[in-house]
C-alpha cells in the first residue's frame, strides 16, 4: 500500500513555531524554485536542467544539509509526484545559489568532470548550501605528484626526478580558475590545499636526477623539498594577482598533511591494501588499472605482471589513505588519474565515511593530459 504523505500542518509542526517556512507541494515546484527565480518555463533553456531534475533527490540533499547544520533546515515528505517540502527561510537564497553554481559548472564541463550523480552530487549541493548559510568555507583538496619526468604523451615515465614545480600543481594553477571564479561569483567561500606527495611509493621508486645519476634517499627528499618550495613560490605569485582567487590556497607536504589530520598513515595503508586485495569493488578497480597499465609499465619501469599487480594495489591503497585523511567534509579536485581517483571514495565508504564530491580537472587539452596510469 502506498504511504500517504503527512499533512502540511503535521510536517510544519516539525519546524516548531516558525511561521516563515517556505513550502512546496511538488518536487517539480521545488526544482523550479532552485534553478529559476521567475518560476517560468524559461528554465528549459538550461540544457542540463532535465538531467539535474531527474537525478537530484531532494530528500537526500535536505538530509545532508540537516546533518551538516545539526538542525532541521529542510523537510521532505512524500513521493516524487506527491511531495511536501519545507525549508527554513535562510535556505531560500542558499538553494538558489546552489542552483546557479550547478548551472555555471555545467557550462565548463569541457574542462572538468563534475561529481557523479547520487551521494557525491547531493553532498556537493549540501556543502554549497551550508557554506552560504553559515559562511564557512568549502575545503578543496588536490594531491600533487612531485616533479617526475614525463614522456611525449604527458604521462609520467619516472626516468628522472627534478625539483621544479609539480606538473599537477601547474595544471591546477592554469585550469582551475574558472571553477574558483564560479564559487567567488556566488559568494561561496573556500579554502584550497595542494598536497605534494612525499610519502609511500613516491619515495621508493629507483630515481635518477635529470642528468641520469642515481639519487639517494636524501637526494629524493631534497628534490621533494625543492618542488614544494618552487610550487609555493608560484602560488605566491598568483596570490598577488588582483583577482584573489588563490588567496585562500596553500601548499603542504603530504606527511605534514597526515600529521595535521591526526592519522597513522602506515596503519591506514595496511587497511587500504587489504581492502583493495579482498573487497569485490576494490579488486575490480585494481583489475582494471592493472590491465590498462601492464603494457606501459613493462616498458617504462621493467615490471613483471606480478610486480605490476602489486604496484597497482599499493597505488590504489595510497590514494585510499589520502581519501581517508581528508576527514568528513570537503571536495576533491583531482587532476592526475581519473580512473585511480575512484579509490578515494571506495576506501572512504569501507571505513564508514561519507563520500566526497570528486571533480576531475580535464583541462583544455582533454581528459588524457598529464594522466598518470598507476
Amino acid at each position: 500500500m502506498e504511504r500517504k504523505p503527512h499533512s502540511l500542518k503535521k510536517v510544519r509542526g516539525r519546524f516548531g513555531e516558525n511561521n516563515n517556512v517556505v513550502e512546496f507541494t511538488t518536487a517539480r515546484e521545488f526544482m523550479r524554485f532552485m534553478f529559476d527565480e521567475s518560476g517560468s518555463d524559461s528554465i528549459s533553456v538550461f540544457s542540463s536542467y532535465h538531467t539535474y531534475q531527474n537525478n537530484i533527490k531532494i530528500g537526500k540533499v535536505l538530509k545532508e544539509v540537516n546533518a551538516m547544520s545539526k538542525r532541521n533546515m529542510g523537510i521532505y515528505d512524500g513521493s516524487k509526484k506527491d511531495a511536501q517540502v519545507m525549508i527554513q527561510p535562510e535556505m531560500r537564497d542558499a538553494l538558489r545559489v546552489a542552483g546557479r553554481v550547478l548551472v555555471d559548472l555545467a557550462d565548463i564541463t569541457d574542462r572538468i568532470i563534475l561529481p557523479e550523480f547520487g551521494d557525491e552530487m547531493h553532498n556537493f549541493i549540501a556543502q554549497v548550501v551550508f557554506a552560504h548559510t553559515q559562511d564557512k568555507p568549502i575545503n578543496i583538496f588536490t594531491p600533487c605528484c612531485p616533479d617526475w619526468s614525463r614522456d611525449s604523451k604527458g604521462q609520467y615515465d619516472f626516468k628522472s626526478l627534478g625539483g621544479e614545480v609539480s606538473f599537477i600543481a601547474r595544471k591546477v594553477f592554469r585550469e582551475v580558475p574558472p571553477v574558483l571564479r564560479i564559487l567567488n561569483k556566488h559568494g561561496i567561500p573556500y579554502n584550497g590545499t595542494l598536497v605534494l606527495a612525499n610519502y609511500g611509493s613516491e619515495t621508493e621508486i629507483t630515481a635518477k636526477d635529470t642528468y641520469g645519476r642515481k639519487l639517494s634517499a636524501d637526494d629524493i627528499q631534497m628534490c621533494f623539498a625543492s618542488s614544494l618550495a618552487k610550487t609555493d613560490e608560484e602560488l605566491s605569485g598568483l596570490q598577488k594577482n588582483d583577482s584573489g582567487i588563490f588567496n585562500s590556497y596553500r601548499v603542504i607536504p603530504m606527511t605534514e598533511f597526515f600529521d595535521d589530520q591526526g592519522i597513522d598513515e602506515d596503519q591506514i595503508l595496511g587497511d587500504a591494501c587489504e581492502y583493495f586485495k579482498s573487497d569485490s569493488k576494490g579488486k575490480k578497480l585494481v583489475s582494471q588499472l592493472h590491465r590498462d597499465s601492464i603494457g606501459l609499465n613493462k616498458g617504462r619501469l621493467g615490471l613483471s605482471e606480478e610486480e605490476n599487480l602489486e604496484q597497482t594495489i599499493r597505488g590504489c591503497a595510497e590514494y585510499g589513505v589520502f581519501g581517508y585523511a581528508m576527514g568528513q567534509q570537503g571536495v576533491i579536485l583531482a587532476a592526475e588519474s581519473r580512473t585511480t581517483s575512484r579509490a578515494y571514495n571506495l576506501f572512504r565508504r569501507s571505513k564508514g565515511q561519507d563520500v566526497m564530491p570528486l571533480f576531475y580537472l580535464k583541462g583544455r587539452r582533454g581528459v588524457n593530459e598529464g594522466v598518470n596510469i598507476l
